[in-house]
Protein backbone atom coordinates (compact mmCIF):
# COMPACT_ATOMS: atom_id res chain seq x y z
CA UNK A 1 0.00 0.00 0.00
CA UNK A 2 2.67 2.30 0.89
CA UNK A 3 4.18 2.04 -3.14
CA UNK A 4 0.40 3.26 -4.55
CA UNK A 5 -0.10 6.16 -1.69
CA UNK A 6 1.26 9.86 -3.32
CA UNK A 7 2.35 10.64 0.04
CA UNK A 8 5.74 9.48 0.78
CA UNK A 9 5.43 10.15 4.63
CA UNK A 10 3.36 7.17 4.74
CA UNK A 11 5.77 4.85 3.20
CA UNK A 12 8.07 6.49 6.09
CA UNK A 13 5.69 6.00 8.55
CA UNK A 14 5.48 2.17 7.30
CA UNK A 15 9.13 1.87 7.04
CA UNK A 16 9.85 2.66 10.69
CA UNK A 17 7.22 0.97 11.97
CA UNK A 18 9.08 -2.17 10.37
CA UNK A 19 12.41 -1.24 11.47
CA UNK A 20 13.31 -1.33 7.67
CA UNK A 21 16.64 0.39 7.12
CA UNK A 22 16.94 0.05 3.57
CA UNK A 23 14.97 0.34 0.21
CA UNK A 24 15.51 -1.26 -1.93
CA UNK A 25 13.55 -1.28 -6.08
CA UNK A 26 13.59 -2.54 -9.26
CA UNK A 27 12.14 -0.34 -11.96
CA UNK A 28 12.17 -3.55 -14.83
CA UNK A 29 10.02 -5.92 -12.37
CA UNK A 30 6.65 -6.92 -13.83
CA UNK A 31 5.26 -5.24 -10.64
CA UNK A 32 5.87 -1.99 -11.69
CA UNK A 33 3.60 -2.04 -14.53
CA UNK A 34 0.61 -2.26 -12.00
CA UNK A 35 1.91 1.00 -9.83
CA UNK A 36 2.19 2.10 -12.76
CA UNK A 37 -1.02 2.08 -14.28
CA UNK A 38 -3.12 2.16 -11.03
CA UNK A 39 -1.28 4.57 -8.99
CA UNK A 40 0.54 6.64 -11.24
CA UNK A 41 1.36 9.43 -8.77
CA UNK A 42 2.08 6.87 -6.05
CA UNK A 43 5.31 6.77 -3.90
CA UNK A 44 6.92 3.87 -6.26
CA UNK A 45 6.67 5.92 -9.37
CA UNK A 46 8.02 9.05 -7.98
CA UNK A 47 11.15 6.82 -6.88
CA UNK A 48 11.19 5.40 -10.36
CA UNK A 49 11.00 8.88 -11.63
CA UNK A 50 13.90 9.55 -9.34
CA UNK A 51 11.61 12.35 -6.72
CA UNK A 52 13.55 10.79 -3.79
CA UNK A 53 12.26 12.29 -0.35
CA UNK A 54 14.95 13.80 2.34
CA UNK A 55 14.80 11.10 4.67
CA UNK A 56 15.98 8.51 2.08
CA UNK A 57 19.98 8.64 0.92
CA UNK A 58 21.36 6.80 -2.25
CA UNK A 59 23.53 3.64 -1.86
CA UNK A 60 25.63 3.14 -4.09
CA UNK A 61 24.91 -0.56 -6.41
CA UNK A 62 27.72 -1.45 -9.13
CA UNK A 63 27.75 -0.10 -12.55
CA UNK A 64 24.88 -1.76 -14.82
CA UNK A 65 22.40 -2.88 -12.01
CA UNK A 66 19.26 -2.87 -12.62
CA UNK A 67 17.70 -1.96 -8.74
CA UNK A 68 17.71 1.58 -7.04
CA UNK A 69 18.43 1.59 -3.56
CA UNK A 70 18.47 3.65 -0.67
CA UNK A 71 19.05 3.94 3.27
CA UNK A 72 16.55 5.21 5.64
CA UNK A 73 18.08 8.58 7.45
CA UNK A 74 15.50 10.14 8.89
Amino acid sequence: HAFRNADPAVAHAVMRRHGATLLLICPGMSESTIYASEAKKGFYMQLNRGKVPAWLAPVPLPKGSPFKLWRLVG
